[in-house]
Order: C-alpha cells, then structure tokens, then sequence
C-alpha cells in the first residue's frame, strides 16, 4: 500500500509529490498523458515564485532561460496605461521582486523533472477510471488503466489534483457550475508583436475589451515569440455567430492599443479555444481523499493568477497531508482547516472576478488610487484569503452599486448587463 496517491501531473499535482518527498512520505503521481504538452497560462506571478523556492525549483526555473517579467501594464482606451512592477507587491520575500514568463510545456516538463530528482514516483500514461471507496465511503485506492491492464492501487490518502476533469468531484456529484461566471478563452503564438517603449518591452500587457466584455493579453514567451489571448463573456462570444478565428480578428481591431501592437504580426500558432466555466465542489476533502487546485475549485483567474494559485493550494495541502500522516488520521475531519482555508481564498477571489467583469472600469479606478492600490495588488498575488481582510472589495463594491443606481453616471455604460 502506497501512503498517498496524487492523480495529475499538472502544477499542483508536481508540487504536492515535491513537498511530500522532501518530507520522505511515500507516494506515487499518476499521470493520464504525457510531458511535455501544450497548456496556456505563461506568465508567472511572484506568489508562484515563493512556492517553487520552497521545494528547491525556483533555481531551476530562473537557469532556463525563461524571459523576466518585471511587471504589468494595463491599457485602457482613453486614459494612460497604468503600469504595476512586482516590485511594488506587498510581499515577505522582497528579493522575488521581479517574475518570468515560462512556456508552460517546458516548464512542467522541468518541474516533473525535478519532482523526480527529489524522489517522487511518477508514472505517465496512467489514467484512473475511478477513486476506490470502501462500504463506509472512505477511499482506499484508484482503479487506474496502465500499459494495457487495469489494475488496483491501494493507497492511505488520494489525493485529486486532475484539474478541470475533477475526477472526485464528478464520482461523487460534488461539482457544480458557477451561473455568473462563465468565459471562454482564446489564445495562440504571434511571431513580430510590438511589445512597446523599452522599458515596458518584457511586461505583461493587458487590454480591456468593453465591447466583448473581457480583456486580453500579450506575453513574451521568447525573443520574438509572444502569447496572445482573449477571455471574454462566452453568451457574448456565441451570440456573434462568428469562427473562433473572425472573433479574434475582431477583438483585435476593436482594441487600438492590441491592434497597433499586431499590425505587424505573424501568427506562429493554430488558434486555441478553451471554456474557462467557473465550477465549485461542495466539499473539497472526504475520508482518505482531498483535492487541490483546479479539482478542488475553478474561479477565473484573471491577470495570470492561476499557476499560483495551484502551487499555493499545493503548499497548503501539503501541510495538512503531513500532519493528517503523522497522526495517522486521513479522516474528513482532519482536512477541515484546509477546506476552511481554501473556501475563504476562493470567495475572495470570486468576488473579486465577478465585479471585475460586471465593471471594468472599477478595477482601474481603484488601481490608481494611492488609498487601495497595495491591498489591490495583494489580492492580485492571492494573499487575502480571508474575507473579512478584503476591504477593497467591499468599496469596490460600493462603487458598482453607485454606478447600478445612477443612470447618469460616467461608469453606466461600462456596466454588464
């Protein structure tokens, strides 16, 4: 019997294993496909960055030749662009005080890497049919297909680090979609992309897109490679009736700031689309199992929050799965805190996303303020997880309800239906 079984190799998956081997806990990774592969999501926020030095990887990450990111601009048509260094982050480590954009195939591909350097079991092209419960409801084990075979594999604790597939939220009728949150997302590789004056060249850039309900963003990726993206409101997206490829093509041109910026670009990617549905489980842990990351929530992670996010839960659940081992209790009750602590980030976070989206504008009304830009660029990294320290929610929510009850105001038209 294997003390803990982690299904996904994605980055939470990889950083789980590389806590637990560094604390010598034995367990196995199950992964259904294999590394390399493509996924979206480059930029690297520095809350990411905290994580990967705590597992011995951020060295790693800063020797492959990823390009910086010091920081953020954000564009708005009309105003001046507004640009955020990660510097300027609320942050216990002030030395992170700059970032990199990673290809994410390269990126897992070394993380999985350097899991298996610390020790850590991982097994490829292993794809688990199902979580094995017991009479009592307790798992005790997978059902995974392997080589051919189908076997069983017992294990103390199981762990769902799947990702969107949320492979114990789906057995157990767990996962439920989020109504007020629901995007689609479009991204590929452009060769040639103004990246702008010198000093903003290896930023993040972030366009606002009114019409379509959604923003967009450049990232570099290498010397003259740059990631574009859109996400924006999916309703608004299927209601155009355009290809995936017309719509891109129109965000593009109804953005002055994205278009002046690809006037010259050559596409050096098939265009991908991808629903980013919002999804909550009712509870994230159980007798003998838990689950971290995208299996365990999806809240749209605006402005490349997501890696983050995922490592971070990792972190988290990591502590509760050492203390959960040497107490030899993997019950239900044992992972409370971290559920509790998981809830309140993502109602943070969630409440952060859908006022973003239901006023745009707000977002940098705030973030020019002197008053709330610190406390805005600590939710921005993930560091308010409890609700009650989200105080610049609750004024930018003020703001909307303003907004709502003024039919003259500057921001009403802004508003989303």
């Amino acid at each position: 019997m294997t003390d803990v079984v982690i299904l996904g190799g994605g980055p939470a998956g990889l950083t789980l294993a590389c806590y637990l081997a560094g604390a010598g806990i034995d367990h196995v990774l199950l992964e259904r496909g294999h590394h390399p592969r493509t996924r979206v999501g480059e930029t690297l926020l520095p809350s990411a960055l905290r994580v990967f030095a705590e597992i011995g990887f951020l060295e790693v990450a800063q020797n492959a030749g990823f390009p910086p990111s010091p920081g953020i601009v954000y564009h708005t048509e009309g105003e001046d662009p507004i640009e955020v260094r990660y510097h300027e982050f609320p942050s216990e480590h002030p030395d992170l005080g700059t970032s990199m954009h990673a290809d994410r195939a390269r990126l897992d591909m070394l993380l999985m890497k350097h899991a298996q350097g610390m020790g850590c079991r991982i097994v490829q092209g292993a794809s688990v049919r199902s979580v094995r419960l017991d009479d009592g409801g307790r798992a005790v084990g997978v059902v995974v297909d392997i080589g051919g075979k189908t076997v069983e594999w017992d294990a103390r604790l199981v762990i769902d680090a799947t990702g969107h597939q949320t492979l114990v939220g789906r057995q157990l009728g767990l996962r439920s979609r989020d109504p007020d949150l629901d995007q689609i997302a479009f991204h590929t590789w452009f060769e040639g992309v103004d990246r702008g004056p010198i000093n903003h060249r290896d930023h993040v850039h972030v366009s606002f897109l009114p019409v379509h309900r959604g923003w967009a963003w450049r990232s570099p990726v290498a010397d003259d490679l740059t990631s574009i993206g859109l996400v924006v409101d999916r309703a608004g997206f299927q209601a155009q009736g355009l290809t995936p490829e017309e719509f891109f093509e129109a965000c593009v041109k109804d953005s002055p700031d994205l278009a002046a910026a690809m006037a010259k670009a050559r596409p050096a990617r098939v265009l991908g689309a991808e629903t980013a549905v919002n999804y909550a489980l009712e509870r994230i842990h159980g007798d003998g199992w838990l689950a971290v990351g995208d299996a365990a929530r999806f809240v749209d992670p605006v402005f490349s929050a997501g890696v983050g996010m995922a490592v971070d839960s990792a972190r988290l659940a990591a502590n509760a799965v050492m203390k959960a081992l040497e107490a030899d209790d993997t019950s239900a009750a044992s992972f409370a805190s971290y559920q509790a602590e998981m809830f309140g980030a993502a109602a943070v976070w969630r409440r952060f996303a859908r006022l973003f989206y239901r006023l745009m504008p707000a977002f940098t009304v705030f973030l020019r303020s002197p008053q709330y830009r610190g406390d805005l660029l600590r939710l921005l990294q993930g560091d308010i997880r409890d609700p009650a320290d989200a105080l610049v929610l609750s004024e930018m929510e003020a703001l909307v309800a303003t907004v709502e009850r003024e039919a003259n105001h500057p921001l009403r038209g802004s508003l989303r239906t």
